[in-house]
């Protein structure tokens, strides 16, 4: 068996509640039996922002308006159109950069959103088999790439991507279990193989199979939800049983390690069911500014509406196309609006001023902007679903008001979280008048902001975390526990 001092492993997108529920009911027994040795408790996620930003913060110990991430798309710097960084690259010191740079042996496989780094000259795997795999994958040092594939074949789109230009098939959840299954029978593979292949001083990796699992099958988990009948087998879970086989690879990958090793679980940002399609958000701004779409939105919104009535099998091929021009398109409609959407995440939402100054053809003079945001707060906060009467944000504010940082200028100006307790078909407001949203997201789950964090420290049992743990500290604690200041 191999050494290991540190062993960090991530379950991505793992709902808290679920795991909690399931570990006292005694069927995830592995966890529940780290659990009852483990200092546990919930790591505070950030308010507003969304999973794929979270994952910068757990890395680095920063937040959002610091090391500049809201999303893997985002805005270019004083532009309207997005580029795409689906590993939310940032260039402030990860942990395991701080390792490598103190000459500790470091190993890191598949760890989410994770990105390489010119200072760091341990092992690194990444997307080899993630939610964000393709065809393709990082590696180093040399070598590691032929290993990895001549052992364990190729890198594979993960069961999301493979679904991702097809119309949502809610009774089709048998293939994406086996899928599913498969996918995590070869992340253990991959990660026991390196595990222990050397002596590791921290050892980072992670499954994040449960992450495809609760987007595509949520609504067979969730009686509410208005798919769970199509093709529902009786008394059958396929978010449990997936569950209950990431706690048997946990089990296995706890066995690897040797008694004196430190074990951090971190687990989420979680699951639940989504209601709230992307374009609302703009929908409901175009309505506040007086309901008149440019003809760059108009011509958007028609593209997207023949989008669905295209052969499936067309879409694939035509999807680099129709995101080009859709981020062509909405660069001239954000530059003549007074404020525009930028997606920060299916459960959050965002809102970016077009400000006089900052942004290439600003609009809202710097002496508005405090006015204007409070205005734009309070309309979205009196916004109320017709179908429960409730209001549409459980969470709205102004980013300002919450974060601190040199990097805040680059992320959205008002951030909202969504109230996704059910279905949503149309919204009201004196303001607005009323909204109607025609189809259920393409998603019938995304990330709740719940998290969870199993610390196993040899020769202490179990305990409760601090009440105020949050996820930005994870890395200075994993710094500590690798003796690094």
């Amino acid at each position: 068996m191999a050494k290991c001092k540190v062993f960090f492993l991530a379950l991505e997108a793992a709902e808290p509640l679920l795991l909690t529920r399931w570990m006292d009911a005694g069927l995830l027994p592995q966890l529940a039996a780290l659990r009852r040795r483990s200092l546990h408790g919930e790591a505070r996620c950030l308010r507003g922002i969304g999973a794929n930003a979270i994952w910068p913060s757990v890395y680095t110990g920063v937040g959002p308006a610091t090391h500049g991430r809201y999303y893997h798309d985002q805005l270019q710097s004083g532009g309207y159109q997005s580029i795409s960084d689906c590993e939310t690259r940032v260039e402030h010191q990860t942990i395991w950069d701080a390792a490598s740079k103190a000459g500790l042996q470091v190993g890191m496989v598949d760890l989410p959103r994770a990105f390489t780094s010119e200072h760091f000259h341990g092992l690194q795997i990444i997307d080899w088999n993630t939610h964000l795999s393709h065809d393709g994958f990082e590696s180093r040092p040399h070598g590691i790439h032929q290993h990895v594939e001549a052992r364990f074949g190729r890198s594979k789109p993960c069961v999301c991507k493979t679904r991702q230009y097809f119309e949502p098939d809610p009774s089709e959840a048998k293939g994406a279990v086996t899928e599913i299954r498969e996918s995590i029978a070869r992340s253990l593979s991959l990660t026991r193989d390196q595990l222990l292949s050397r002596d590791w001083d921290l050892y980072l990796t992670a499954l994040d199979q449960l992450h495809c699992a609760g987007h595509l099958l949520w609504h067979r988990h969730d009686p509410t939800h208005p798919w769970h009948a199509y093709g529902s087998e009786q008394g059958y879970d396929p978010l449990l049983d997936l569950y209950q086989e990431v706690d048997t690879a946990v089990g296995t990958l706890l066995s690897d390690l040797p008694q004196d090793c430190t074990t951090v679980i971190f687990t989420g940002p979680g699951m639940g069911p989504s209601y709230v399609r992307p374009e609302l958000l703009d929908s409901i701004l175009v309505a506040l500014e007086g309901g008149r779409a440019s003809p760059a939105r108009k011509l958007v919104t028609g593209l997207k509406a023949l989008w669905h009535y295209l052969p499936q099998n067309s879409r694939r091929h035509l999807s680099s196309l129709a995101k080009r021009a859709d981020k062509g398109l909405q660069g001239l409609d954000r530059s003549g609006r007074r404020c525009f959407s930028v997606k920060s995440n299916d459960a959050v939402g965002g809102i970016r001023v077009n400000l006089r100054g900052r942004e290439a053809n600003g609009l809202v003079p710097v002496e508005e902007m405090d006015g204007f945001c409070s205005s734009l707060i309070k309309a979205i906060r009196a916004i109320r679903i017709v179908d429960t009467g409730e209001p549409l944000v459980a969470d709205i504010f102004r980013v300002t008001d919450l974060y601190q940082g040199e990097s805040i200028d680059q992320l959205p100006d008002i951030l909202i979280e969504w109230n996704q307790k059910s279905a949503i078909s149309a919204l009201t407001s004196s303001d607005t008048g009323v909204i109607r949203q025609d189809r259920l997201p393409d998603w019938s789950g995304t990330h709740t902001s719940r998290s969870l964090v199993m610390i196993q420290l040899p020769g202490h049992g179990e305990g409760n975390l601090p009440a105020d743990a949050g996820i930005l500290d994870i890395a200075p604690t994993l710094a500590e526990l690798c003796g690094l200041s």
